[in-house]
């Protein structure tokens, strides 16, 4: 019969959760600096949905067949210049959430206004928030992971 070493202490995998949750955490904070400083020197247009592109999504691997569909606005306004512009939102909506016709509130860089977004919530925030939300879940899934090794022991 063979001998087994000890390894050696092994390592609480709640460490790893945690330090990813801090890596998003600070993700979340850069991020988050980075659209207050664009949305300081950005500037607002009233914009108009000229269309709605839907999307079909392939089936996920969860072993449904259902197909999603997600819907794009598309908006167009004109920056401070005069000049016309046109652009697609950058998260998804709901399928009623606008309508061709709505008139929309933009908000757009002057030095890159094709770069313009709907002046939303989610459309400025998503990103961040997202982040903010994987890390808190890593974070709180780590300190779990944490205390129950520890009762273990």
């Amino acid at each position: 019969m063979g001998r087994h070493e000890n390894p050696g202490p092994r390592v609480n995998p709640g460490w790893f959760v945690l330090a990813a949750g801090a890596a998003l955490m600070v993700a979340a904070a850069t991020q988050m600096g980075s659209v207050r400083a664009v949305l300081a020197r950005s500037s607002t247009a009233p914009g108009r949905v000229v269309t709605i592109e839907e999307v079909t999504k392939a089936p996920h691997g969860d072993g449904s067949d259902t197909e999603t569909i997600e819907y794009f606005p598309w908006v167009e306004f004109r920056d401070a210049r005069g000049a016309m512009l046109k652009f697609r939102a950058r998260t998804a909506h709901p399928h009623n959430a606008f309508r061709v016709g709505d008139a929309v509130a933009v908000r757009y860089q002057a030095d890159d206004p094709a770069a313009a977004v709907i002046d939303r919530f989610t459309e400025i925030w998503h990103l961040p928030l997202a982040l903010a939300l994987g890390g808190a879940f890593c974070v709180t899934f780590g300190v779990v992971l944490l205390v129950q090794r520890g009762a273990a022991d």
